[in-house]
């Protein structure tokens, strides 16, 4: 994406920042503030217009005693230059954060769903977050249909994926793996049209893709057919959920997944502020949704919309 940018706007400044690796940069102190190094170049966090912190912020507690992979200067650990790194980015309060760090911390565990999807209008599925295999046990009683297992933190797209599977009563048999650590189980719902919408300032995209019967998680297809994403565009009505959903959440950036029932009813499965929807432009290119997201981070406005002057 940074690449991308760079092409579409040359005038623009990208600093790219891995916690793990320096990438593109060399990060150390310059007038006694903790800058970045490109070149000959040297910019203070502060002066940022647009911060985009994809990854979010998880202080590490490992120790690197001793230089750090492009660093000017020792540091003594990873956290400590994260931390700092947040510190000078915070200064100032003019910048676009895509997204503010403690509303993507809120919107990172699956269970955002069921709190704030109600309150821009979604429908959202019965939901348990559990690792006590007497709860799991009645909810799976209680949910006609049976239900599904995610994983409580984000899943792993094109790597070891914590895939949504069916839950089945002969998996309670399993009482201590289920008591190991808490997973989200989730009212199996019959939509086999689902939509992965991406929302930023006032734009609203989204593909739509029809999963075989076979197969539970949308991921998964993407990964088995390179065109299983089309366009769709959405109604005035669900748009608008999908833009309040974004206020409600308190984020400049949000993905969504969107199931569609036979009935037409759209059931809100999944937010997520870090979501992939790169997707959708290259497997549909008639979905603007990368331009548009490269002119919206090139404008630092909350509010662009994509084709408005």
């Amino acid at each position: 994406m940074a690449k991308l940018l760079v092409e579409r706007y040359p005038e623009v400044h990208v600093t790219y920042w891995e916690p793990r690796l320096a990438l593109t940069t060399k990060l150390g102190r310059f007038g006694g503030q903790l800058c970045f190094k490109q070149g000959d170049v040297v910019v203070n966090p502060a002066n940022f217009d647009v911060v985009w912190n994809r990854a979010g912020y998880v202080a590490a507690m490992n120790d690197l005693n001793g230089s750090f992979p492009g660093v000017d200067q020792p540091l003594l650990r990873q956290s400590h230059i994260t931390a700092c790194l947040y510190r000078e980015l915070q200064a100032g309060d003019d910048k676009l954060w895509l997204n503010p760090p403690v509303p993507r911390a809120e919107a990172d565990r699956r269970i955002a769903v069921n709190k704030f999807g109600p309150m821009a209008g979604f429908v959202t599925p019965r939901t348990l977050m559990s690792n006590h295999p007497e709860a799991i046990a009645r909810f799976l009683e209680q949910c006609e249909g049976g239900i599904v297992a995610k994983s409580f933190g984000l899943a792993r797209f094109g790597g070891p994926m914590q895939e949504t599977r069916r839950f089945k009563p002969e998996h309670l048999a399993f009482k201590d793996a289920l008591g190991l650590t808490p997973v989200v189980y989730q009212q199996l719902v019959a939509a086999k049209k689902q939509l992965r919408v991406v929302v930023f300032g006032r734009n609203v995209f989204a593909g739509l893709s029809e999963l075989p019967s076979d197969l539970l998680d949308i991921r998964k297809l993407w990964l088995l057919n390179s065109k299983s994403i089309v366009r769709y565009d959405l109604s005035d009505d669900l748009k608008a959920k999908c833009l309040a959903l974004k206020n409600h959440l308190r984020l400049n950036v949000v993905v969504l997944d969107v199931g569609l029932t036979e009935a037409g009813e759209a059931v809100l499965f999944d937010v997520n502020p870090t979501g992939l929807f790169s997707l959708l432009q290259e497997m549909d290119p008639t979905i603007p949704a990368t331009d548009a997201f490269l002119d919206f981070i090139a404008s630092a406005d909350a509010n662009f919309e994509y084709g408005v002057l």
